[in-house]
């Protein structure tokens, strides 16, 4: 295709000019240019990009190739078909616009040529269309312009015009792919970065886990006091926690689990354990106290405290949902709960519905702040604290019992899953396994991408993060504990497929950043309209309009 366009160009100057462009182009991906103003859509019209209409043909095109009509409604909706398609037609015109600056051409017999050898531009991506305009194994016309008329509702004069439009943006895409090279020392880099494996030992502190006690009336009273501005926003922001509220109970649980697979006999037991824990209850044994102490997990780090709780979501049948309605505050239920995940054993300290007032959820709210801030900051010095330890030249899994695998928990008595656990909240030694670098995800912890570089900087004489990581709210220290580097003979082996396509990739990421940055610029200015009308699905309710803005969804 680049030679197609040197054919075009008549001299050196032109040459020079265009290479100036097209290293700008890859440079600094594309230049903003805001053009005019844009005009409604109307019928017969998918969108309008700056002057240019793209026709609803089009449009149907992309349904029809994307196999739109033969997809249910609702796997449409959920792949937001129609929303992708408009995307890519944008994007088209976006390259096909460049192209033309650069002064690329298409013409009639260009188009037809390409037909004629069974082949269509699509969306940007060439399709083999033999079976719907070849007879015998040769080009029929008739047949293209039945195809055309039925399946798009174009006239065949505007069928060559969109296809003009995408063999524009096509010849554009394929000179930024000629412009974009990459070094021996970039594919070298690459390959190491991508075929290094580390299998690190961390640990993570998770404040949700911590049990750092229910703070007093008098600790509530002094927060409210001294961050009213906080406790305001929060009931603002979290207005659907406190207004229109259907029947809610604020209780304490523990949950004793069976499952939907376990045996009678083990049913039966977690069954009695619970009528158990609610005579020592009736004795006069601290609720809090006994979730501490409990096999649930939740209740160890909360006192067994879920909050506020709409009745109809706890999961009970029926009946239990009666005795929940029923049960006033201050109440412990006489019987357990059962639920499909086990049987519960229920206080009930409140309940409330309809709309809460700022003054009657504000010491709740203080309380909910305050415990997520004092949670927070002791597991970051927890963490802190670890990492000075393991610089010093401790190792992990010396400091912190050893999370057992799945099958040897499974395997292991209660006793002993219990003692190998420790005491609530205690953090686990873990290990991510060898992986190779995907990204920014960090194998068994999440995705981080500060973690994500650091963790592949390690070396063996170097093997300690640099500092305490935050990965979606839970506090990591990490160490290396093996290294393995790719295979040199491997790499020359394999380092020409390899470089083509790391070639491939940047060369996409480079049109998706370009692409990206010239919707967002025409969008802006005004130039993108689109015609809502196609963005519908059916649904049992009737016909929905999807939700579109031009550029979230452009790649």
């Amino acid at each position: 295709m680049l030679e197609a366009f040197r054919k075009q160009s008549r001299s050196v100057l032109i040459y020079v000019f265009f290479g100036i462009i097209i290293a700008v182009f890859v440079i600094n991906f594309g230049p903003q240019s805001q053009g005019c103003g844009g005009a409604s859509a109307h019928p017969g019209m998918a969108a309008k990009v700056g002057a240019q209409e793209l026709s609803d043909g089009a449009f149907y095109f992309g349904w029809f190739v994307y196999n739109g009509p033969n997809m249910r409604p609702e796997r449409a909706r959920a792949l937001r078909l129609k929303e992708r398609i408009m995307s890519k037609l944008i994007e088209r015109e976006l390259f096909a616009q460049e192209a033309e600056k650069l002064g690329l051409s298409v013409s009639d017999r260009d188009v037809e040529e390409m037909l004629e050898d069974g082949r269509m531009v699509v969306l940007g991506v060439r399709q083999n269309v033999r079976g719907w305009i070849f007879k015998n194994d040769q080009f029929d016309r008739s047949l293209l312009e039945r195809f055309i008329q039925f399946q798009l509702n174009m006239s065949l004069k505007r069928f060559i015009e969109e296809e003009r439009r995408e063999m524009l943006a096509e010849r554009m895409r394929e000179l930024v792919r000629g412009a974009v090279k990459l070094s021996s020392d970039e594919v070298k880099r690459s390959y190491e970065q991508e075929h290094t494996k580390i299998n690190l030992e961390f640990v993570r502190f998770d404040p949700q886990k911590l049990d750092l006690g229910e703070p007093t009336a008098d600790e509530v009273a002094a927060y409210i006091k001294d961050h009213k501005k906080e406790i305001d926003e929060y009931y603002k922001s979290h207005a659907f926690e406190f207004q229109k509220l259907k029947p809610q109970a604020h209780v304490r649980q523990i949950l004793f689990k069976t499952g939907a697979g376990a045996k009678p006999e083990d049913d039966a037991k977690q069954l009695a354990a619970a009528k158990a824990a609610i005579a020592r209850l009736q004795k006069g044994e601290p609720f809090a106290q006994l979730a501490k102490s409990s096999g649930d997990e939740t209740a160890q780090a909360t006192g067994g405290d879920l909050g506020y709780k709409e009745i109809k979501r706890f999961g009970f049948d029926a009946d239990g949902e009666k005795k929940l309605e029923a049960a006033k505050p201050g109440t412990l239920l006489a019987e357990p709960l059962k639920s499909p995940a086990g049987y519960h054993v229920i206080k009930v300290e409140a309940k409330r519905e309809g709309d809460v007032t700022l003054e009657q959820a504000q010491n709740e709210i203080a309380e909910k702040l305050m415990v997520a801030d004092r949670r927070k900051a002791r597991a970051k010095q927890l963490a802190e604290e670890t990492l000075a330890k393991v610089k010093a030249g401790a190792k992990i899994d010396t400091l912190f019992p050893k999370a057992p695998a799945a099958d040897e928990e499974q395997a292991a008595s209660q006793p002993a899953r219990t003692a190998a656990k420790g005491a609530p909240g205690t953090p686990k030694a873990e290990e991510t396994g060898l992986f190779e670098r995907r990204g920014n995800v960090v194998s068994q912890i999440g995705v981080s991408p500060e973690l994500a570089k650091a963790a592949f900087e390690l070396k063996q004489d170097q093997p300690v993060v640099d500092k305490v990581y935050e990965v979606q709210g839970v506090y990591i220290v990490a160490r290396l504990k093996e290294r393995q580097d790719p295979n040199q003979a491997d790499f020359e082996k394999t380092k020409d497929d390899f470089a083509r396509r790391q070639q491939a990739q940047k060369w996409g990421e480079i049109l998706s950043d370009w692409a990206q940055r010239q919707c967002v610029a025409a969008r802006d200015a005004g130039r993108i309209n689109v015609n809502n009308d196609l963005l519908t699905y059916e649904s049992k309710g009737g016909v929905e309009t999807a939700t579109f803005q031009p550029c979230l969804n452009i790649y």
